[in-house]
């Protein structure tokens, strides 16, 4: 009966500092996003969480781009462009994205909506530039 207490011990404390580990060895990396100013912000972000390039900047509490819609696909306001070389290699805007960037001021090749750009291990160290506001 000890060497069960003690099994079970052992494996209760090395369960519980694999779990401590891979918590607090979480890859956290950056990207940078540019302004209509032209201002550069470093941020950071953990890409296995895989939220929205606007959830992230509203969570860290940067109010630079416009989102009416609240990241619903509905307004197009928070259109940005993605460093070119990287573009490709992110995750593809889906449909609903699509649609609204259909009707998008100033699109261009590399136009995404930061509610629908999903910020995972391909969109580390990426460049982020806000497109203009136009309403």
């Amino acid at each position: 009966m000890f060497s069960f207490a003690f099994s079970k011990s052992l494996t209760q404390k090395t369960l519980e500092k694999t779990i401590t580990s891979s918590t607090i060895n979480r890859f956290i990396s950056k990207f940078t996003l540019i302004d209509t100013k032209g201002n550069k912000t470093e941020i950071e972000f953990d890409p296995e969480e895989e939220n929205s390039l606007l959830d992230i900047v509203l969570e860290k509490g940067i109010e630079s781009i416009h989102h009416s819609c609240n990241g619903g696909f509905a307004c197009g306001d928070c259109h940005v462009y993605v460093q070119p070389d990287k573009f490709s290699k992110l995750l593809p805007a889906e449909d609903d994205e699509k649609d609204c960037l259909s009707v998008a001021k100033d699109l261009k090749q590399n136009s995404r909506l930061a509610c629908g750009l999903i910020m995972n291990s391909d969109a580390v160290d990426l460049v982020i530039e806000i497109a203009p506001y136009r309403k």
